[in-house]
């Protein structure tokens, strides 16, 4: 009976389950229990280290696969991180190059580095734009370009976005110093 008291000050019951998709642990409890009261007691606790143990794997599966998307996010991190410049460099892109489903790398990226694919391509492409500025680069065209920006005007559109000013307005700051 110590499970049973385990399982009633825990409020796990038939309707109120701890988890539903453990096959065939049911029919276990049920057959247990209508065991003689001899030894209901001690089937009732070995069924319910089976049941925790049966949780504990479920628990371990679920941990395996956020490592999964975790190592997922990391190469694609670094996949970005070397051919951000490319500007055929997109979601499409990267998920043909690693072999994954658009939409689960696109899952993965999110929850793991808390930003979208697009956004962190952005702001490597503008770090370092900036930097080609403070290398006294002064053509947008050929920054964007540099940057892996096919067009200058979204190019800047997205500098202003992020840097809170135009680049020409950058620009001309560190020409004056």
């Amino acid at each position: 009976t110590s499970a049973i008291d385990t399982l009633d000050n825990l409020k796990i019951s038939a309707t109120n389950c701890v988890y539903k998709n453990l096959k065939g642990i049911g029919k276990i409890w049920v057959d247990n229990l209508s065991l003689n009261e001899s030894l209901i007691g001690l089937a009732s606790q070995g069924v319910l280290f089976l049941t925790l143990a049966e949780i504990g794997k479920v628990n371990a599966v679920k941990k395996s696969t956020l490592n999964t998307d975790k190592s997922v996010a990391h190469k694609i991190k670094l996949f970005i991180d070397d051919n951000f410049t490319n500007q055929h460099l997109n979601l499409d892109l990267i998920s043909k190059e690693l072999s994954y489903n658009p939409k689960y790398i696109s899952r993965a990226f999110v929850k793991n580095m808390k930003t979208t694919i697009s956004e962190y391509i952005n702001s490597l492409r503008i770090k370092y734009a900036y930097s080609l500025i403070k290398r006294n680069v002064s053509s947008i065209k050929d920054i964007s370009l540099a940057c892996g920006f096919q067009d200058p005007l979204y190019f800047s559109k997205v500098y202003k976005g992020i840097i809170g000013e135009s680049p020409s307005q950058t620009i001309n700051k560190i020409k004056k110093g």
